[in-house]
């Protein structure tokens, strides 16, 4: 069984929630996500997304002599870095926290934080769907995840967006797929 060659982003779905553990091994990781990470649903506004990292490199060790020996590194973070447009939902309440109303004003605010230690971990969820319903998905969680940036740009196209970047350990990663002939 192969996956279709080609994926859209109108096929993704993105969801932000609360870490958590064990991740279930007899349902599906959008299942478990919905049973147990108290999250948002962000689907519909993401553009780019780029799953990175999880490298284990390996060095060369010259020994005596012509013998060579090969030494394994760790595996590094995983990464996941995703442009979604900028709607009324504040994306940088999953970073800092939930903002807080300001007076009458109909505004809320959330204040960064430098201070380390005290952010949420989050559990980000991606899920791939292929519209003409073949039935081929891919999930992909990153779980105890820490959101580390967010830029703010405004497009070309009239459309306000922010690159959110986050990372989690290796054993924190986890991908699942359900492909069809």
């Amino acid at each position: 069984m192969t996956l279709q060659d080609l994926w859209y982003s109108r096929e993704a779905s993105v969801s932000i929630g609360t870490a958590w553990t064990p991740i279930s091994t007899t349902l599906s990781l959008e299942a478990d996500f919905t049973a147990e990470a108290t999250g948002s649903d962000i689907t519909g506004r993401c553009k780019d997304i780029t799953i990175g990292g999880g490298e284990s490199d390996v060095d060369l060790i010259n020994l005596f002599g012509d013998n060579q020996a090969m030494d394994e590194k760790r595996a590094t973070l995983r990464t996941a870095e995703f442009t979604m447009i900028y709607q009324d939902e504040n994306i940088s309440e999953f970073q800092y926290g939930t903002g807080s109303a300001i007076g009458s004003t109909g505004f809320n605010r959330v204040q960064g934080s430098d201070a380390a230690g005290c952010r949420t971990h989050r559990a980000i969820l991606f899920h791939l769907e292929d519209c003409t319903g073949s039935g081929e998905e891919v999930n992909i969680l990153l779980n105890n995840a820490l959101l580390i940036g967010g830029d703010l740009t405004l497009s070309g196209d009239g459309s306000v967006e922010q690159t959110m970047s986050a990372k989690c350990l290796i054993t924190d990663y986890y991908e699942e797929y359900r492909a069809t002939s």
